[in-house]
């Protein structure tokens, strides 16, 4: 033991190298810790042979797990001399002990940035990311390439990333490396009967869509050869859907490659989701267009030196340095209020300040009004909520009888919704109109959400409904499409329609997507080819249909079906459910084939378990069945097992599977072949975070939060209307999103002639006809510049441009980006110097039909725009234009209204077009090189504030 005088001397114990990522992110940790000064630290592995432990340390820091240290009696850590501390690396939010021993070491290191507990053991760290020299290139190519890696294991979403490609791009490359696993190979080979690896492969290059190429790798890199390779990739993807404590290890290599980053809404990248918004909220070409500024910041937050730091922080707790080693560590004062039903954490500074700034909080919120009420506040030990939460609340009301598919509806979505940081969703269960009344007044809802079925609240009339001046919206379970058509606000304000393959005809009425429960599969396929059903024990419901399939095609199988009683209609199963089970049994003749029967009402989670162990899962209904859409299909969705059908209505919303899972159309031995493959596309469609979205955007509508652009705010402070003169230039400018003529021309002139006054050579050298473009740029860019003091401009395209040369010679200040001059958008947008979202006027003139990834130019601009800022483009267009059609060699395509509307519009995120746009254009009048006939066109859009 060393005197106190001197420095301390630690070891730090990690398992024996392995191919795992616990072994390599103790690698890491290590490699962090020794950038410290303050310390000595010595390194060893161990295992079951090699466990010798000196005792001449003042501390000792474990990378202790559960699986790679599994032999270790922790108990006996306790005798070592000093200071025992271990690394978790896998946590449950706010819990550390969920695989570590409680008692067992004086600290607990959490790696997990998030962790909020209070127990002075456990420290929150942030990740040990690594960095190397490697420098990455910041050309996006037409065709990108996405990126994931990870161990063989169950949840890792590597066929959710194929088919989040499909969705988004016609071109792509995917590259998944997975390697071997000294922990994982062995594990799950029962799961598919097949290496697991090789089943994965399988399944992702079944998953992917012709122009989406696959490629698989098995090599196990090095933490440089990861992050080199993760530097190659246009974006690291990782959509994990798994259940299972700890934070991600993998996003450490892609942070530190400093590539876009895509991450889904698991909670194993809730130390990301901070800085990212995740899959779906945010889509992959917003990641790649983005992402990058978040994954540098991380870099910064996470560095070696504040991992190091955060450990001395640790031996500081423990006194383990000399006076003149100690740093002073900032004092703060924690305040933490319950005022009624909402709860705050305020962490602030010094004390002296502490009553100002509470008091500057409280006027400046929506907290104020109800703090002055209620004097009494109940100090508690509490984290923040959003101040939009208190504003949001929504109310969801359902009924008590719990052996009901649509009670069951209603605690799924629940339990989904309930993950929104938008909304504060409350949830009661009401028999009777007090009941409800009683939610009411302690939620004082914004909104209020029904679970409606006629049988099961037969109480809840209009009478009642019209009680409250809130919106309200009630669920249709049973709908079909005349039923949405003819909606009306007799009993609800608007309708929600779980059916995904409604037409939105009623503007009372949103669709929404199905919802899949969040289950990872670890059972083993059965051995003996095992086909599951359930459902109430109704004739229609196909069960002895379903027998005699399985007999007529297998001599050996068991089929196993879960038949409860309905408390509402079969109570005692007497008047349905009993007749279907005689009828089953009565039809089977073959010996090898077992039939088994329960009568359960299972719980989700054992409804699941039963749906996970069966080699595949039918549903027969009878095809005249249309009314609603049964969720028993979301429900085999989720244990990704194979799924076979009827043609009947209530499954419309999976039709579309391919290869086809209609029994009609193949075998079950050939349904169970083509596995889950055919409903892929289905698990990120209706994920639990898409589900959140749907109903977010929806409550966003009703609650009328979309937000005006600003450039009708702006004309409305300045009294102007868009039909009103101007201050600036050309007067009578009635709109902005149009096509640039014959008629422009003409309206035009002036500035055309202005043009040439202000650079009468650069003039000279153009095209006649086609200076109608920059006379435009010329013109908007002063009409919107003019509503501001000293904007911010950016030309992006200005070699040899008109409009920026004319603007500079009237006075006005830009900055410019050209290839021909510096750089292009792209190396521009991803500068360190460049600030997102600080632009106030982007224009380019002529240059988006040149560009090969236009989408990715456009969602650069918007993501520069500051709030409030517009873009003002022009471009080639012909409304007539097919691809494939001859163009200019410098052109990359022509423009039409399909583009604009179903391809550019929808990428620019919290952007709107400054007015309704005049596209039509059936007769182009512009000839260019005596042979290509087509116009010009504007696009000209503002970002929210």
């Amino acid at each position: 033991m060393n005197e106190r005088n001197q420095k301390p001397k630690g070891l730090f114990i990690n398992p024996t190298k392995a191919n795992c990522s616990i072994y390599e992110s103790g690698v890491m940790m290590y490699k962090s810790l020794l950038l410290s000064n303050k310390y000595d630290l010595d390194y060893i592995e161990i295992d079951q042979s090699q466990r010798n432990i000196s005792s001449q340390y003042d501390f000792y820091a474990f990378n202790y797990h559960y699986v790679t240290m599994g032999w270790l009696d922790t108990k006996s850590v306790r005798q070592l001399p000093g200071v025992k501390i271990t690394f978790v690396l896998e946590t449950l939010p706010n819990n550390p002990f969920v695989l570590c021993p409680k008692d067992d070491f004086d600290a607990y290191c959490a790696l997990d940035p998030t962790m909020k507990v209070d127990d002075r053991r456990v420290y929150a760290f942030p990740r040990p990311l690594e960095f190397s020299s490697i420098v990455t290139d910041d050309k996006n190519p037409s065709i990108p390439t996405i990126g994931t890696f990870g161990f063989a294991t169950p949840g890792k979403g590597f066929e959710l990333v194929v088919d989040a490609v499909n969705k988004e791009f016609d071109e792509a490359i995917i590259r998944i490396n997975i390697p071997a696993g000294t922990y994982a190979d062995n594990s799950f080979w029962g799961l598919q009967k097949q290496n697991y690896a090789d089943y994965l492969q399988n399944l992702c290059q079944k998953v992917a869509k012709k122009g989406i190429q696959v490629i698989v790798t098995n090599e196990y890199m090095s933490k440089e050869s990861l992050i080199s390779w993760c530097a190659q990739n246009t974006l690291n993807c990782f959509l994990y859907n798994r259940n299972q404590p700890g934070l991600s290890a993998t996003t450490d290599q892609a942070i530190s490659s400093g590539r876009p980053l895509a991450i889904s809404t698991n909670e194993t990248f809730r130390h990301i989701h901070s800085y990212l918004k995740p899959y779906p909220f945010q889509s992959l070409k917003d990641s790649i267009a983005s992402s990058q500024p978040s994954v540098l910041q991380m870099q910064k937050d996470w560095h070696p030196e504040k991992f190091a730091l955060k450990f001395e922080e640790v031996l500081e707790s423990f006194k383990l340095f000399s006076k003149k080693d100690k740093k002073a560590l900032n004092k703060k004062t924690v305040i933490q209020l319950k005022i009624s039903n909402t709860q705050i954490l305020f962490i602030l500074g010094e004390k002296t300040q502490m009553l100002k700034r509470v008091k500057f909080f409280l006027k400046t919120s929506c907290l104020y009004s109800l703090f002055r009420k209620n004097r009494q506040v109940n100090p508690q030990i509490i984290f923040g909520v959003p101040k939009q939460l208190i504003e949001n609340t929504v109310l969801m009301v359902s009924h008590k009888q719990k052996q009901c598919g649509i009670y069951q509806y209603g605690i799924n979505i629940t339990e989904a919704l309930k993950n929104s940081n938008r909304y504060s969703f409350w949830y009661a269960e009401c028999s009777n109109e007090e009941e409800l009344n009683q939610a009411v007044i302690q939620a004082n809802p914004s909104v209020i959400i029904y679970n409606y079925y006629p049988a099961t609240m037969p109480w809840l009339t209009s009478k009642v409904t019209q009680r409250y001046k809130v919106p309200q919206l009630g669920i249709m379970h049973e709908v079909t499409q005349e039923d949405a058509d003819k909606a009306d606000r007799v009993l609800f304000d608007y309708h929600l329609c779980p059916d995904p393959t409604l037409a939105e005809n009623n503007p009372l009425i949103f669709k929404t997507r199905r919802l899949i429960p969040r289950y990872i599969n670890m059972q083993n396929i059965p051995d003996v080819i095992t086909i599951g059903s359930f459902g109430f024990g109704f004739k229609d419901k196909g069960f002895e249909r379903l027998v005699e399939t399985v007999q007529n095609e297998f001599d050996r199988a068991k089929i196993v079906l879960n038949l409860p009683f309905n408390d509402i209609v079969d109570r005692n199963g007497k008047k349905h459910t009993l007749a279907t089970v005689k009828r089953c049994r009565r039809i089977i003749y073959k010996p090898g084939i077992e039939l088994i029967i329960k009568h359960e009402f299972l719980s989700k989670e054992k409804l699941l378990d039963f749906l996970a162990g069966n080699t595949l899962n039918a549903f027969f209904y009878d095809p005249d069945k249309h009314r609603g859409i049964s969720s028993c299909i979301e429900h085999a969705l989720a244990v990704q097992r194979p799924i076979a059908i009827t043609k009947c209505g209530m499954f419309r919303h999976i039709f579309s599977a391919n290869p086809s899972i209609f029994i009609d159309d193949s075998t079950l031995t050939e349904i169970i072949a083509n596995g889950i493959a055919p409903l892929v596309p289905f698990y990120n469609e209706w994920s639990p975070a898409n589900f959140l979205l749907d109903y977010e955007r929806i409550l966003d509508r009703v609650l009328g939060k979309e937000q005006i652009t600003q450039f009708e705010s702006q004309l409305e402070s300045h009294n102007l209307q868009q039909s009103d003169n101007w201050t600036v230039g050309i007067p009578n400018v009635t709109i902005f999103n149009r096509i640039l003529d014959n008629a422009a021309r003409s309206q035009y002139k002036p500035v055309i002639e202005q043009l040439f006054e202000l650079v009468p050579e650069m003039m000279e050298r153009k095209i006649p006809e086609a200076n109608i473009q920059q006379a435009f740029v010329l013109d908007t860019v002063q009409k919107f510049a003019s509503l501001l003091t000293s904007p911010k401009i950016l030309c992006v395209g200005s070699y040899d441009d008109t409009a920026a040369a004319g603007l500079k010679k009237l006075g006005y200040s830009m900055e410019e980006i050209d290839p021909a001059l510096n750089c292009d958008l792209n190396t521009h947008f991803h500068k360190p110097s460049t600030l997102k979202g600080s632009y106030d006027i982007i224009f380019s003139t002529s240059v988006l039909e040149h560009v090969p990834d236009d989408e990715l130019f456009m969602t650069q601009i918007a993501e520069l725009l500051a709030p409030g800022g517009t873009a003002i483009l022009t471009c080639d267009y012909n409304d007539r234009y097919q691809p494939g059609d001859p163009i200019p060699d410098v052109d990359c395509r022509f423009y039409t209204q399909k583009d604009f509307t179903q391809r550019i519009l929808p990428l620019l995120k919290n952007c709107s077009l400054v007015d309704e746009p005049q596209w039509d254009c059936p007769n182009p009048d512009f000839t260019y090189a005596g042979y290509y006939i087509y116009t010009f066109a504007t696009l000209v859009f503002q970002k929210h504030k």
